[in-house]
C-alpha cells in the first residue's frame, strides 16, 4: 500500500477574498456543485472547471496548465 488517505469534504467554498464569508454580502457569482444532484460527479479537475461558470482552463497541460477565475487577476 502506498499510504494514500482519502478525504471527503462536506462543502468547499471558493471566494475571491481570503477567508470564509457569508454568501449574502458577497457581490460575486457563486457556483455550487452538489454531488448528490449530479448525474456523474467530475472525475478530474478539468471536468470540474468545465462545469463551473467563470472559471477557465488555459495552457498546454501538465506543468504549463493554468486556471483563470473571472474577476480575479
Amino acid at each position: 500500500a502506498l499510504g494514500f488517505k482519502q478525504q471527503i469534504y462536506e462543502a468547499i467554498a471558493v471566494t475571491a477574498n481570503p477567508g470564509e464569508e457569508n454568501f449574502s454580502p458577497v457581490s460575486v457569482a457563486i457556483s455550487v456543485l452538489d454531488p448528490e444532484k449530479s448525474v456523474a460527479p467530475p472525475a478530474t479537475l478539468t471536468e470540474f472547471v468545465a462545469e463551473t461558470p467563470g472559471v477557465a482552463e488555459n495552457g498546454q497541460g501538465g506543468a504549463f496548465q493554468t486556471f483563470s477565475v473571472r474577476g480575479v487577476s
